[in-house]
């Protein structure tokens, strides 16, 4: 107890920023949730996510600003620890700047929506700045194989590193607490090895970092009140991909290039497996799917909890992994890798990752795949021609019916509706859809709202744990529908919204049809990303 005692007190700066962190971090984000409501920043719960209620996002603001407020302050605080930071505040500088470009990003695709190209060209170019004028990998040293110099080959691979970092921890932000927790257990322990390392800038970084994550994951964790957002998840990627590279390429650690991926080891392993996943069925690389390791295992029956607390141990594998590569011990270093690969190969093999790499499944599963996404993309390319609702409703039809859905309702805001339109349309399938004779008990009906209200659209489907991977994968292709239909009635508002005599008789005859939109929680209990 006294030599606990003793550390704490040894390194009370740094505790002062983990707590000064984790305390803001509870104030500040019910504060960013009720901004995310006043800009409509609000996740709404429709085909694809695991929430059953409309869900502030932005919460990625609140932990920006929890953890950098502390580290400003220290630089105003005369003591031991600021006196050698002095050499290093350039080094936060950058990481804080390139955090917050991300978090501004972020912002923008949180309230507007952005396709993974255009945010991609504010990553590119800020880690090409970042690697070839700050710090970029110099070369890779693996334990019992040797050390290789980069050299040209430096730039470019930490541009892959930290592109793919940002990305990667979005990627993982699937189901409530698991981003939040996962950039803790990394923070965490890389807070452990820089204390251990005499690296005073990454401690304080990381130390603050945890602070502020283990604070917003108060209200993160399942069932969540606001979610990080892209404001938080391009952020947290690119702070501990910025930061890793400003270690590693300063850092005399053995092995110190391999640290820094088994400290991001989930991120990177989930990541992979996605690319792998969508290459072997010819999916696009930028496609969402319902593929990652948190829906296979809420596929398995675990609920979000358990899930993420699952991932969670996952991570912890990683991290002790990596602090045994700080040690000299060859013959730990040799273990812990070894332990950590079976830990990997069971976990892989309990998701069912390798079935779908036996050739009966590909050869079964690649032309469905692709079937359905290139009906989903034609289903776009005619919903870009449609000028009047009768074709967009004509449209939702044969979808439905290609995609093998029971019924579908679509509503509309009466002030859209023009002459001999309606604003409702109730289609069910004449064919055996795949909900047809399904009892009750086993369907579930899903809804979704478009963010201004004009559109609803709600279908029947097979209840999510009863479902198959095409099935999912044909109400993926909904989604991507109906959020290209909002957006075509949006563009058509201007010309929809000048009603006719006729539909203005039509409106005061039928005041009640559809004159009030509400937004539904979701019913489904499913495995999809948000």
């Amino acid at each position: 107890m006294l030599e606990a005692l003793n550390f704490v007190t040894a390194h009370k700066t740094y505790f002062a920023c983990f707590l000064s962190s984790l305390v803001l971090a509870l104030v500040l984000t019910p504060l960013a949730g009720r901004l995310a409501g006043k800009l409509g920043a609000i996740d709404q719960p429709n085909h694809r996510k695991v929430h059953s209620a409309a869900t502030p996002q932005m919460g990625g603001l609140a932990v920006y600003f929890a953890l950098w407020l502390p580290i400003l302050a220290l630089y105003f605080w005369e003591n031991a620890v600021n006196a050698r930071l002095d050499a290093a505040w350039w080094n936060i500088s950058i990481v804080a700047a390139a955090g917050g470009v991300m978090m501004l990003l972020g912002m923008l695709d949180d309230l507007k929506g952005l396709t993974a190209t255009k945010k991609l060209l504010v990553q590119v170019p800020l880690a090409y700045l970042f690697a070839s004028h700050i710090a970029h990998f110099q070369s890779i040293t693996v334990p019992g194989i040797g050390s290789y110099e980069l050299g040209a080959w430096g730039v470019p691979l930490t541009m892959l590193w930290v592109v793919g970092i940002t990305n990667a921890l979005n990627l993982v932000d699937g189901i409530d607490g698991l981003a939040s927790g996962v950039a803790i257990v990394v923070a965490f322990t890389n807070s452990i090895i820089a204390l251990i390392s005499g690296n005073d800038f990454l401690a304080i970084v990381m130390l603050a970092m945890t602070g502020s994550c283990l604070g917003f994951l108060y209200y993160n964790f399942a069932p969540a009140k606001i979610f990080l957002g892209d404001t938080g998840s391009l952020f947290l990627g690119m702070t501990l991909a910025t930061a890793s590279v400003l270690t590693v390429s300063k850092s005399d650690i053995a092995a110190s290039f391999l640290v820094a991926v088994l400290l991001l080891g989930y991120p990177v392993m989930d990541t992979l497996l996605a690319m792998t996943r969508r290459k072997i069925y010819g999916r696009p690389m930028f496609s969402a799917d319902l593929g990652h390791i948190h829906h296979r295992l809420l596929a398995k029956g675990l609920d979000h909890p358990k899930a993420s607390l699952a991932i969670y141990g996952l991570c912890g594998c990683f991290s002790l992994a990596a602090l045994a590569m700080v040690l000299q011990n060859s013959a730990i270093r040799f273990c812990a890798l070894l332990l950590l690969a079976g830990v990997v190969f069971a976990a892989l093999r309990y998701i069912g990752f390798f079935k779908l790499l036996e050739p009966k499944v590909i050869q079964r599963q690649k032309a469905n795949y692709l079937i359905a996404y290139h009906l989903g993309e034609l289903f776009e390319a005619k919903l870009s021609l449609a000028d009047d609702l009768k074709k967009i409703q004509a449209l939702f039809r044969q979808a439905c019916a290609e995609f093998g859905f029971s019924s579908l309702t679509l509503r509309l805001d009466p002030v859209l509706v023009r002459g001999d339109e309606t604003g409702e349309m109730v289609w069910a399938n004449p064919e055996a859809g795949q909900a047809r004779h399904i009892p009750p008990s086993r369907t579930a009906k899903e809804s979704f709202t478009a963010r201004d209200g004009f559109l609803e659209v709600e279908y029947l489907y097979d209840r999510a744990e009863l479902e198959d991977e095409l099935a999912r994968e044909y109400r993926m292709q909904m989604t991507r529908l109906t959020n290209s239909a909002a957006l075509r009635i949006k563009e058509l508002m201007p010309v929809l919204s000048r009603p006719s005599k006729e539909s203005a008789v039509n409106l005061r005859e039928q005041p009640a049809a559809g004159a009030e939109i509400s937004t539904r929680e979701s019913k489904v209990g499913g495995q999809e990303a948000r």
